[in-house]
């Protein structure tokens, strides 16, 4: 656990910090562009890792355990809620954030209750 991840738990914010120190994020989405432009806009306050499946994410998770995983809830080969499921299953306390460019209220539900 790194100290930016207490940090984290203890207020509430990121700190910026030594890069080692830096709360870990794992982008996930199947187009390339979202991932470098996430990875672009938080590439300050994180030590970022891009995915563009939920199979590359399994990996860069199982190898960087990052503290944050955003995902895309639409993707090919498993949808972003079904990955958050499986990072839950091996990280419960992984901040786990579902985005999605379309609006599908029932999926939302979903992903809030679960």
């Amino acid at each position: 656990m790194s100290s930016g991840w207490k940090k984290f738990q203890e207020t509430g914010k990121v700190v910026p910090g030594e890069r080692g120190d830096q709360l870990g994020l794992l982008v996930v989405d199947d187009e390339q562009e979202i991932v470098e432009a996430l990875r672009d806009l938080f590439a300050e306050q994180f030590r970022v890792f891009g995915a563009r499946s939920a199979v590359e994410a399994l990996e860069l998770f199982r190898q960087h355990a990052p503290e944050i995983v955003v995902s895309d809830q639409r993707m090919p080969d498993v949808t972003g809620l079904d990955l958050l499921q499986q990072i839950k299953e091996r990280a419960p306390e992984t901040v786990r954030i579902l985005i999605t460019g379309y609006s599908d209220i029932s999926v939302v539900i979903r992903a809030v209750n679960e």
